[in-house]
């Protein structure tokens, strides 16, 4: 299941593949192949992925969809976050998706992209191994709107990331939450 707030409304993504937005009353908006997996709001454009890695649109002001622009490869990872243009895509690798359905890989040294939020102009993602040379350690990464990664901080097992502004936050494998300085 996957949440996104846009405007008034909340949509939620559910497992039989419907959007429905709940507020004011649970509505379907949108109908994917498979299970709904991501979904994210940017410019008044609802992105949803499916656990195909299908990403499909939809303008929130005239409730027009375009199905399945195209696929993201490989296994996917817990969240999507947009920024410059572009919806950026954690799993396998860091991958960008923009409203005509160009994707970009973006290198990030390391193991999978385990998740990616938002914050202070930056991607932030969570990763289980960043790579030799920080030891195959756990950490987090931030990367610029160009996929120019600018910070690198070790953290043990980091799991989901999430921002509330000034500040970065991780829970860990071991149950521990972790607030950075974004900046």
């Amino acid at each position: 299941m996957a949440v996104v707030r846009a405007g008034s409304q909340l949509l939620v993504g559910t497992g039989d593949g419907d959007v429905r937005a709940l507020l004011p009353s649970p509505t379907p908006v949108l109908r994917l192949a498979a299970p709904v997996r991501m979904l994210a709001v940017a410019q008044n454009t609802l992105w949803a992925i499916d656990s195909a890695g299908r990403v499909s649109l939809m303008d929130l002001r005239t409730q027009v969809a375009h199905p399945d622009i195209v696929r993201v490869p490989g296994t996917l990872g817990a969240g999507a976050a947009f920024l410059g243009g572009r919806l950026w895509v954690s799993g396998a690798s860091l991958v960008t998706v923009d409203s005509h359905g160009s994707l970009q890989t973006i290198r990030v040294a390391g193991g999978p992209v385990s998740a990616v939020a938002r914050c202070a102009g930056r991607i932030w993602t969570t990763q289980k191994d960043l790579g030799a040379r920080y030891g195959n350690a756990p950490g987090l990464r931030a990367v610029d709107a160009d996929g120019e990664v600018v910070r690198t901080i070790r953290a043990p097992f980091p799991g989901y990331v999430a921002c509330t502004g000034r500040y970065v936050w991780t829970a860990t494998a071991d149950g521990r939450l972790y607030k950075l300085a974004a900046g």
